[in-house]
């Protein structure tokens, strides 16, 4: 027997495969074929399978997302992808559930420390979405067979939720699995900075105290990190990873980083075939800070929506310096604060049918979900959601500002500055989306709250739905619109917010949003136009700013900064 492994007295199954028991939440895949018998498998390589030599795999864990249009099923193993059973099990389709099914053997596969396959084969009378797959990618995780095709390996796309259990006395001491890298999107090279996580699963008896890991980018010198830990056979904890990497040029624009666990408590892993990920970082010149948008489908029909807008109030009470809200009134039907617009973005829904109450976080789809609208379970998974975006770095930035604040005006002019990283980044029809937006507005009749219920950022007024096309000059762009006021606004509870990301008309899944900014009404600083040179006494001048900070010798056209003597500030704009 070797060092690696040793004897375990109790009887427990061992679970060997590559969901490591963990269950979708959703499903993308189906086949639209009829009366037809559809196949799923894992491998597990020769190294996996010598941990657990001598013992054998005696039932089978197949995760199902539905029974529905499930006449049978069949758990099997083989040691060749289209040859012969070799253990199986069938059950018919009544006995299926959704979730866990545990099909035991009719016959124990013995093994021997040679590959195998780990699958099942369901038969549908119809076009039904019952293979659940975790969205991260694999190896040797995903393989399809639908009908008379041949069998595909789609492991890029995910991981199958089954398993192998395992009878007997022979288990790894020490074996270690990298289940996922969570690293940011973006490598930064003004700071060199890298600061993510890797998750690691204790697949051996031994409590794991620390790993070694290697980190391999390009032709950079390999980089060893000695994380220390405490984790428990069957269990997974995330470890932290900051270092610096050997990136100097954003040429090329992608970098692929190899993260692999190259000790496990000092020791050698007996199965390195789950010990490595990669992860590609984009890399920019620069970054900036990120403020996140939130879009709420809401509608005074809608008797859930309170409760959600409750919950989004509270999370704004801890984090509304960082966080920007636009409402649109639809999702389920409409009220007398729907705009035309509203009606358009339920297009950001994509094909599983609209809803109310719903959230758009930077439309960025929430964990195990393939769209970015979403009905949250609780007030901290938004405030889960929002630290998650605002952990990652952003490639553009912006500022807004309106004119100076006038109870009686009857138009507003909005001017906002964007600045991207480089000009690498926002290649892809950019868009600077400009909204007017209303605080505090007594509702009608909604549905679910109490007579003095009032609406929160209620889009009055907009640039367009899918916002201006942005045409970069370098790395800024200038934008200014302006704004009829309606007389029954109350302007003392408005703000204008701005957004800026790429637009993808034809896949609603891509249209993350890059950053935002915002303004009050009653903040507003922007005075007229100066033509020429500024016209204070330049003895009372003491500096003159750019939005960003920059000191500049004189003021130039767009927004100024000009610090005075007597150290007042204000904004001004020159015209061009």
């Amino acid at each position: 027997m070797s060092a690696a492994t040793t004897l375990r007295a109790d009887d427990t199954p061992y679970p060997i495969g590559h969901c490591y028991g963990e269950q979708a939440m959703t499903n993308t895949i189906k086949f639209d074929l009829p009366n037809a018998d559809i196949s799923a498998a894992i491998f597990i390589p020769a190294s996996y399978a010598a941990t657990v030599t001598g013992d054998e795999l005696t039932a089978i864990r197949v995760a199902m997302n539905t029974k529905l249009k499930v006449q049978e099923l069949t758990a099997w193993v083989r040691e060749d992808l289209a040859g012969e059973n070799l253990a199986s099990k069938t059950i018919e389709g009544a006995k299926v559930a959704k979730g866990w099914n545990d099909l035991r053997l009719t016959t124990p596969y013995a093994i021997t420390g040679k590959g195998f396959y780990i699958g099942y084969t369901f038969r549908q009378t119809s076009a039904t979405k019952a293979i659940l797959n975790l969205s991260r990618p694999g190896t040797g995780s995903l393989y399809l067979k639908g009908g008379k095709d041949e069998w595909a390996d789609r492991s890029e796309e995910g991981i199958l939720c089954v398993e192998g259990l395992v009878e007997g006395s022979v288990r790894p001491a020490v074996n270690a699995a990298l289940v996922t890298t969570s690293m940011p999107k973006y490598f930064i090279l003004t700071n060199q900075e890298l600061t993510g996580a890797v998750e690691v699963r204790n697949l051996g008896t031994e409590t794991i105290t620390g790993v070694d890991l290697d980190i391999e980018c390009g032709g950079a010198e390999k980089k060893t990190l000695h994380i220390d830990a405490d984790i428990p056979y069957g269990t997974s904890a995330k470890l932290p990873v900051n270092t610096t990497l050997g990136i100097n040029s954003a040429d090329p624009e992608m970098h692929p980083v190899k993260f692999t666990l190259a000790a496990v408590s000092g020791k050698e892993d007996p199965d390195m075939s789950n010990n490595s990920a990669t992860h590609t970082f984009v890399v920019r010149s620069q970054g900036f800070n990120r403020k996140v948008f939130i879009e709420e489908f809401t509608t005074e029909k809608c008797v859930n929506c309170p409760r959600i807008a409750g919950w989004l109030h509270n999370v704004l009470e801890k984090k509304g310096d960082k966080v920007d809200v636009v409402c649109h009134h639809a999702g389920y039907y409409e009220d007398w604060l729907t705009l035309p617009a509203d009606k358009e973005y339920l297009w950001l829904f994509g094909p599983k049918g609209t809803f109310a109450p719903a959230l758009m976080i930077d439309r960025v789809a929430f964990a195990e979900q393939e769209y970015p609208t979403v009905c949250p379970i609780s007030e901290d998974e938004i405030a889960d959601q929002i630290d998650l975006r605002l952990g990652e770095i952003s490639t553009a930035r912006l500022t807004v500002d309106c004119d100076r604040f006038d109870s009686d005006a009857t138009e507003l002019t909005v001017n906002v500055k964007c600045e991207r990283a480089d000009e690498n980044s926002m290649t892809y029809d950019s868009r600077l989306n400009v909204f007017l937006v209303e605080n505090d507005v007594p509702a009608q009749s909604q549905a679910g709250g109490d007579e003095n219920y009032m609406h929160q950022h209620v889009k009055r007024a907009l640039n367009s739905t899918w916002g201006e096309e942005i045409k970069w000059n370098g790395t800024s762009y200038d934008y200014s619109i302006r704004f009829r006021l309606d007389p029954a606004w109350d302007k003392t509870k408005m703000q204008v917010v701005a957004m800026i990301y790429n637009f993808d008309r034809y896949d609603c899944r891509n249209n993350a949003i890059e950053n935002c900014a915002s303004v009050d009404l009653k903040n507003g600083t922007l005075v007229s136009g100066i033509e020429g040179t500024f016209s204070g006494s330049a003895e009372n001048v003491e500096a003159v700013y750019d939005l960003w900070g920059n000191r500049l010798e004189s003021p130039a056209p767009g927004v100024n900064i000009i610090r005075m003597s007597d150290g007042s500030s204000r904004k001004v704009i020159i015209r061009r």
